[in-house]
């Protein structure tokens, strides 16, 4: 036997084996950064639900957990709901909990986040409800001064079956009251990744106008101090919440009205200061720590000028610029609406920075927010800059191109994607 030939044979059976193995990992590896740089750059997407007083099945905890963002609200639309109302946030705690299990089985890895109202104490909350109905805390509400005696201001909910009331941030104690008692239990709760806080500055001129569901005016007799102590009031308080959520590792949302004024993008009824710049600055907080959100945004709603229109785009390109988490959601389709999906994701296309989540749906409710074709879609990685051309903007991807009229009646917007080789 030639010993030899037998160790050279030997030594070659190892090498192979070994460069088998050595290929196998490295053919591994590549697919591995394959997939991770595809996931990258594809679409990101919210969802954001009511829960309707009931839990998800087995199924639409699948279809939640397939989304990047996950913001899960109480909202009672369901009739028929028990009326013990003080379960929202159990209810809520306990389905985050079941959509994390059904994400760390399916190797998702979404944000979680709750819904809180950061202006209005929403009867089905406990500590909300609570409020209402103790009278020592009466000094927490917004009162109509206006009116004779001045009655508490009560506005009608019926998504919630009851009546919320005001929170009124000129009282620097109510800011104390509602850090305590609102933010603080929320910190705590280690099963969620932060909080989105609905109309965080929507009272900041008062109420001078009739609301939905209320009856006559508000406050109508506010003053410029009025407005000043509002302002002031919801920036400490803001400002508060983020050093308490961010102590205990939590992300935060703001769902602002009056934030966006530098480009002509505001809603009328919020320009109360003169030479107010961004509510969001004033918190004089990282802006990549606070998520920006641009929730039903006027040309997601309703037809705005060609100039309206792109300021909306360019305040959006302005926040992503400056590496802030932007989340979006547009109510499509809607009979009569102004934009379809792909419209409305070709609008947001324009200030993608790998950090946009894009939420469109046909409601609130739980089935409301689809699985859209283009999810599945791969992206790329952006090429350049939007371009602004009279209204009209364009946006080059590695494997897409996004095209949206500011100036077309409805809008009209187009991504088209090129086949993966």
């Amino acid at each position: 036997m030639n010993t030899t030939s037998t160790t050279t044979t030997t030594a070659t059976r190892f090498l192979m084996m070994y460069m088998q193995k050595f290929l196998l990992v490295m053919v591994l590896l590549c697919c591995q950064y394959a997939t991770s740089d595809h996931e990258q750059h594809r679409i990101k997407s919210l969802w954001f639900g009511a829960l309707e007083g009931r839990y998800l099945n087995s199924s639409e905890r699948e279809l939640v957990t397939n989304h990047s963002f996950v913001i899960v609200g109480g909202g009672m639309l369901n009739a028929s709901y028990n009326p013990d109302r003080l379960k929202q946030e159990a209810v809520m705690h306990t389905q985050i909990v079941r959509l994390r299990e059904t994400a760390k089985a399916r190797q998702k890895t979404p944000l979680f986040m709750v819904y809180r109202n950061g202006l209005e104490a929403l009867p089905g909350y406990k500590v909300a409800d609570g409020a209402m109905q103790n009278e020592s805390l009466d000094f927490l509400w917004l009162r109509n001064r206006s009116a004779a005696g001045a009655p508490i201001c009560n506005k009608y909910q019926p998504t919630f079956h009851g009546y919320s009331r005001f929170y009124d941030f000129r009282n620097l104690a109510v800011v104390d009251w509602f850090l305590q008692n609102v933010v603080a239990p929320v910190a705590h709760d280690d099963e969620i990744d932060g909080v989105f806080w609905d109309e965080a500055d929507w009272a900041t001129c008062g109420f001078g106008d009739p609301i939905e569901g209320m009856k006559g005016k508000c406050d109508g007799a506010w003053s410029l101090d009025d407005v000043a102590a509002m302002w002031h009031g919801q920036v400490r308080l803001w400002q508060g919440a983020f050093v308490i959520l961010t102590q205990s590792k939590k992300r935060m949302i703001l769902s602002l009205l009056s934030a966006r004024q530098k480009n002509g993008g505001a809603i009328d009824n919020f320009k109360c200061f003169a030479n107010e710049d961004t509510f969001f600055e004033a918190l004089s907080v990282p802006l990549h720590d606070i998520i920006r959100p641009y929730l039903d945004i006027l040309w997601f709603g309703a037809q705005s000028s060609p100039q309206q229109c792109s300021a909306y785009i360019e305040n959006m390109i302005e926040d992503a610029a400056s590496n802030a988490t932007i989340i979006t959601r547009g109510l499509v389709p809607k009979e009569g609406g102004i934009l379809t999906a792909e419209s409305a994701l070709a609008a947001v296309l324009m200030s993608d920075n790998g950090k946009v989540y894009n939420g469109l749906s046909s409601g609130w409710g739980v089935s409301d927010f689809h699985w859209w074709p283009f999810y599945d879609k791969y992206l790329g990685a952006p090429l350049s800059p939007a371009v602004n051309n009279m209204h009209v903007w364009h946006r080059n991807f590695s494997n897409a191109v996004a095209m949206f009229d500011c100036n077309a009646k409805p809008y009209v917007g187009k991504v088209v994607f090129k086949p993966l080789l």
